[in-house]
């Protein structure tokens, strides 16, 4: 498994985390991981790290799926951090098919200007 997260319930948010080869299972899995944890709340916010992503295998039926489901509220903030051109170039995918679906998700370059733009301290 290439992804994972964890949920911060005291600040309202979901952290991701991926590394290594990001395939389309990996995105999968860990959405439906996610939609079944209870101490997730729809209304949450979500910062995606992608710094060390090295390869995507994911195909774009499998990051749609995964931006369009409703998992969360389109009103919740998620952020994507993709320093490199192959993260940013997934991210801006995901991000495009997730907007199109009404939701509200951003992608940068860095990690203070995500952490920013999702109100949170630079600590998080």
């Amino acid at each position: 498994m290439a992804v994972t997260y964890l949920i911060d319930q005291s600040r309202r948010i979901v952290h991701w985390r991926a590394w290594g080869t990001l395939s389309s299972d990996d995105v999968r899995e860990e959405t439906h991981r996610l939609m079944a944890d209870p101490a997730f709340h729809f209304q949450f916010r979500s910062l995606c790290d992608l710094t060390r992503v090295r390869m995507v295998t994911a195909d774009p039926a499998a990051l749609k799926e995964a931006a369009t489901l409703p998992l969360f509220d389109t009103g919740a903030k998620r952020a994507i951090v993709a320093p490199t051109e192959l993260a940013f170039r997934v991210a801006s995918l995901y991000a495009s098919f997730a907007v199109r679906a009404g939701h509200t998700l951003e992608v940068f370059r860095d990690r203070p200007s995500a952490l920013a733009w999702l109100g949170l301290e630079m600590t998080a």
